[in-house]
């Protein structure tokens, strides 16, 4: 009482003890505040490091779900030429971490089944590549032509179609419901329409946009630009 009287009056100086005892006590509310900093630094570090490790299961996780959902559907006609594209894709699966799989030989009952089943618990097939015998009217199955009109039904949540399939852009017209198409407008020899497709499918599982895709695989084959198309 007597300090603080003192510093309302400072003519009223204090004693020297009076000053050591004002100094001691301020030491140690200064100590206490530093041990609180100290502890809420302290937890402040754990609670980062939580988080850090909280980031990084929480990528994890989401990496996991991604790779569920970016499953590439091969559509597989009965030519044994055409399986060619199913060892080129497996290479695609193992460089990018799609989920690859397969329906071969299709028929129009199983593609519209798996990809319903699909469609039904909420993880719709974004990717699908072709690799069947087609032509103006469509595309070959082992049960009959799917054309357009059946295509577009089919396929409606589907992202990205690749058709490694010849005179199939007039098909590529007709499914608009797809956000992006690639098709070949000629006939095509089909080691160099798997190839493109290796280029195209690597590039989309590498996060590249499908018109950059696109281009990447034209420049990654030339010989197909005078055959792929386009259609987004």
């Amino acid at each position: 009482m007597a300090f603080a009287l003192r510093r309302s009056h400072p003519e009223i100086l204090p004693s020297n003890r009076e000053i050591q005892q004002e100094i001691a006590r301020l030491r140690a509310t200064v100590d206490t505040l530093q041990k609180m900093i100290e502890e809420k630094n302290a937890q402040i570090a754990a609670l980062r490091a939580e988080l850090d490790i909280t980031k990084a299961r929480l990528l994890q996780l989401e990496a996991i779900e991604n790779r569920k959902d970016r499953v590439l559907l091969a559509v597989l006609g009965t030519d044994e030429a055409l399986q060619v594209d199913l060892s080129v894709l497996r290479g695609v699966a193992n460089r990018t971490g799609m989920r690859l799989t397969r329906l071969m030989p299709v028929t129009k009952t199983s593609l519209d089944t798996y990809l319903s089943r699909h469609r039904a618990q909420g993880r719709p097939v974004r990717y699908v590549h072709f690799a069947v015998h087609s032509g103006p009217n469509g595309l070959q199955f082992a049960d009959g032509i799917a054309d357009g009109l059946w295509l577009s039904e089919v396929l409606a949540d589907v992202d990205v179609v690749l058709m490694a399939c010849c005179q199939s852009d007039a098909i590529g017209d007709l499914i608009g419901v797809v956000d992006t198409v690639v098709s070949m407008r000629e006939d095509v020899r089909h080691s160099d329409a798997a190839s493109f497709a290796g280029a195209f499918w690597t590039a989309i599982g590498e996060g590249e946009t499908p018109e950059a895709a696109y281009d990447k695989a034209l420049r990654t084959v030339p010989r197909v630009s005078e055959f792929a198309e386009l259609h987004i």
